[in-house]
This record gives C-alpha cells, structure tokens and sequence, in this order.
C-alpha cells in the first residue's frame, strides 16, 4: 500500500506546485494603429508661370468636410480651376496636383512666393469662405471673404460650378492685391 500511496502523494504535490506557480503574463493585444488623420492641406494647387509676387497658391481645408458630397479634394480641385481660369491671360495660371502641398512639413517653412489660401463651409444662408495668407502669423493674413452659394446646388452636381465661381472670386481678389496689400 505504501507503495501505491507514495506515488499518488507525488502526482497530488506536483499538482499543487504546478498549479501554485505564477503563470506567464498574458500576451497584450497586438497594438491598434490609428488611421493616419486627414491632413487638412489639400495636394492641389495653383502655379504662376510668370514672374509674379507669388508663384503657387496651396489650399487647406479649415471646415469642408461635411460639405461635399463626391470629397473635398474633388470641390478644391474646382475652386483651383477656377482660381487658375481668373490668372492664366495674364500670369500663366494652372492647377497643379503635387504630393508636398498635402505634407504639413512643406508648409511650415511659411515663406517665398506662395499664398496659402484656407477654404470652409458656412450655412444658413449657405456660404463658402476664403482667407488669404503671405505666411503663418496673424498679421500674415491679407484678405477674406464668404461667397454666398446655391445650397441646393452643393447638394447635387452644381456643386461644380459653384466651386468654380467661388475660385474665380478668390483669383479676382488675388490679382487685385499687390504684394502687401489688398
């Protein structure tokens, strides 16, 4: 019987010193990586070919998200059609699709021949507004306005031409102003 007992002592101790052990950690999740944030510089905009104050117009969203209903960048694209269209007779204007104007980095030099333009949504009554910017101070803005907008037309396919009336109204005040004022 000792024989059958000693055993059994055995099995019921290593279970007890098995059990009693601290287990490993448990493995933590894998981490969750977050979608990249929409940065609000759009990769459009508008090149001067001609000797001018400025050489390029950049376009940050500051409050189109909701708006457009086929994307923002498609409503900018317009907006920098219609800025170009106002410019080219005179300055050689058009649109330009380039990966650094998206890039908060490229922005933050805030210098050279480049007015940045900040473009959003206002409603009741419907509205698209426009700053204009030399740089990144307050002092740096030079011009604003709201351009009253066919609501219904932002919510069906004349949200096209109502963006591009809208950039001929913010190339109109571009070519209006000199280099330090308007």
């Amino acid at each position: 019987m000792l024989r059958f007992l000693l055993p059994a002592t055995l099995v019921a101790a290593a279970a007890a010193w098995l059990s009693a052990r601290p287990t490993a950690a448990p493995t933590p999740p894998a981490p969750t990586v977050a979608a990249p944030a929409q940065t609000p510089y759009l990769a459009i905009g508008v090149q001067i070919e001609r000797d001018h104050w400025f050489h390029r117009v950049s376009f940050k969203d500051v409050g189109l998200r909701a708006l457009a209903r086929d994307g923002r960048d498609a409503l900018v694209e317009a907006v920098a059609e219609g800025v170009a269209a106002s410019l080219a007779p005179d300055l050689e204007a058009h649109p330009v699709h380039a990966a650094e104007l998206a890039d908060p980095a490229w922005h933050s030099s805030c210098q050279g021949k480049h007015v940045y333009v900040d473009v959003w949504h206002s409603s009741d009554p419907d509205r698209i507004g426009f700053s204009l910017w030399r740089g990144c101070d307050a002092d740096d803005q030079f011009g604003w306005q709201e351009v009253p907008v066919d609501a219904a037309a932002l919510q069906s396919t004349g949200w096209v031409t109502e963006a591009a009336r809208v950039g001929r109204v913010i190339g109109a005040a571009l070519a209006a102003c000199g280099e330090h004022t308007c």
